[in-house]
């Protein structure tokens, strides 16, 4: 049996809101991002998200069409 998954990002920001001023966060982690797009799992433990080598850990719950992760420092898992 093959598995195969689609999900499209549409957007990413780092207010929960259409526009943002900035898309910069800290080099220690903690930066709240939110995703938007289609396709997302509502069990959270089947959606993975990874900054570069990093993962973002989910918080808040998830949607179809939406997540929301914060981003871990880079040392904490080196």
């Amino acid at each position: 049996m093959s598995l195969s998954l689609s999900l499209t990002v549409m957007s990413v920001t780092l207010q929960n809101a259409a526009t943002t001023t900035s898309l910069q966060g800290s080099i220690m982690g903690g930066t709240k991002l939110y995703f938007q797009g289609l396709g997302f799992s509502t069990t959270m433990d089947e959606n993975v998200i990874y900054i570069g080598d990093y993962p973002c850990i989910l918080e808040d719950g998830a949607t179809a069409t939406a997540m929301v992760c914060r981003t871990t420092p880079p040392d904490q898992y080196q």
